[in-house]
């Protein structure tokens, strides 16, 4: 996606278009210069590498047109258009224009602290902290309505139903309206947020970031009461079964284990665990849309069920570490950027039809031009459309560009 044409490009390295003899551009090094046309048109400079400088145009022949600069790299100077020589009665020819380059990340602008997607609204949901901003993204327009926060946001939720969002700060959630960009209420948590499930029963469960073995805060949204059940470890990560009656939260444990949380009453409760599976999670997991499997951070796959015996047993793998998953049903496809931490790269996204888990040919993400400097693209989120046709993805640039510069592409 380096090129204007939309073609993609990976790990900052653009593929160069060749002259008529041209030869073809290297990182910081120089296009080749254009052929001479064959039937008067002049040869096409090859495209400047990154820093580097574009090839010359080839000449046209007699009464033919000058050959078209080569491409700018990035950050590299423009090609030099060819000369045409005039024939007898004929035209001189003119120098081909100089090219342009560009990335295919948008520059956000702000550091995401945390993302979700609205099936409903086609929204990218992000938070970020100085200024405190709810955003609520357009991808197609890549236009945004922000709504200002009461303090620092530490997580997001958005319900089932995409129409809101409930953000955890420490000590505060607050109830956003996705449709009006404003924010209905503001409730007291007795906890510094770590995670935070918006489940559409009326209420929101918020898992502590600090401590140990901690408890599930359950708020109710309509009255503000506040329910402390049972333990769970904190920095626990959860995720919201579609069917709305339960949760999976995964512990942060050495053991790995995903628990079953009950939510069909309110309050949360605890019903079991896998912690004799012998498969362990790595502390994420993420739902599939159809709510038959959970993705874990390790990236083992579990199935989800009703039935005990069946529910978390091992249902295959990803053969990597993940840091997010997102699965469309309308397109059988799950989508997974790597967790470098865990020895995964994180500069393109994993694609896997839903079946049997089969990997597809990676997509490399596009660079990150974070003007003057251009750097790879590190993934954080990934999301499909409502309709399964488009992906779009949150990337961070690196710290040798702009330390904590993030942005949006389209695959």
């Amino acid at each position: 996606m380096c090129a204007e044409d939309g073609s993609r490009y990976s790990e900052c390295a653009c593929t160069p278009s060749s002259g008529g003899a041209g030869g073809s551009a290297n990182d910081a090094g120089n296009g080749g210069s254009g052929g001479t046309g064959a039937v008067g048109a002049g040869g096409i400079g090859g495209s400047g590498g990154i820093g580097g400088t574009g090839g010359v145009g080839g000449s046209g022949a007699s009464g033919g047109t000058g050959g078209q600069g080569g491409s700018g790299g990035l950050a590299g100077a423009a090609g030099i258009g060819g000369t045409g020589s005039g024939g007898t009665g004929g035209v001189s020819g003119s120098g081909g224009g100089g090219g342009t380059s560009s990335c295919g990340v948008y520059n956000l602008g702000y550091k995401v602290v945390d993302a979700e997607y609205s099936k409903a609204l086609d929204r990218i949901v992000t938070i970020s902290a100085g200024p405190d901003t709810l955003h609520i993204f357009n991808p197609a327009t890549k236009t945004e309505v922000t709504v200002p926060l009461i303090l620092p946001p530490l997580a997001v939720s958005v319900g089932p139903n995409g129409a809101q969002a409930a953000v955890g700060y420490d000590g505060y959630l607050s109830l956003v309206d996705l449709t009006t960009g404003t924010i209905q209420k503001t409730l007291g948590v007795t906890a510094e947020t770590g995670d935070i499930l918006l489940a559409g029963n009326g209420f929101a469960y918020v898992f502590p970031e600090w401590d140990q073995w901690v408890k599930v805060h359950s708020i109710d949204l309509n009255t503000g009461a506040e329910t402390l059940t049972q333990s769970i470890y904190a920095k626990a990560h959860v995720a919201l079964d579609p069917s709305g009656l339960y949760f999976y939260s995964a512990d942060p444990l050495s053991l790995g284990t995903i628990e079953k949380w009950e939510i069909q009453y309110g309050a949360a409760q605890y019903l079991y665990d896998n912690i004799t599976k012998g498969f362990k999670a790595c502390n994420d997991i993420w739902m599939s849309e159809t709510g038959d499997r959970i993705f874990s951070r390790c990236g083992n796959v579990f199935k989800s069920s009703a039935v005990k015996a069946d529910d978390m047993t091992y249902n295959g793998s990803l053969g990597i570490k993940v840091r997010h998953v997102s699965h469309s049903a309308a397109a059988h496809k799950v989508y997974a950027i790597g967790d470098s931490s865990l020895g995964t790269s994180d500069l393109d996204v994993h694609v896997f039809e839903d079946t049997f888990l089969a990997e597809q040919p990676v997509i490399p993400l596009p660079c990150f031009k974070d003007s003057p400097v251009v750097t790879s693209s590190h993934g954080r989120f990934v999301f499909p459309s409502s309709t399964g046709s488009e992906v779009f993805v949150i990337v961070e640039g690196d710290a040798l560009g702009a330390p904590g510069a993030f942005g949006f592409a389209k695959l």
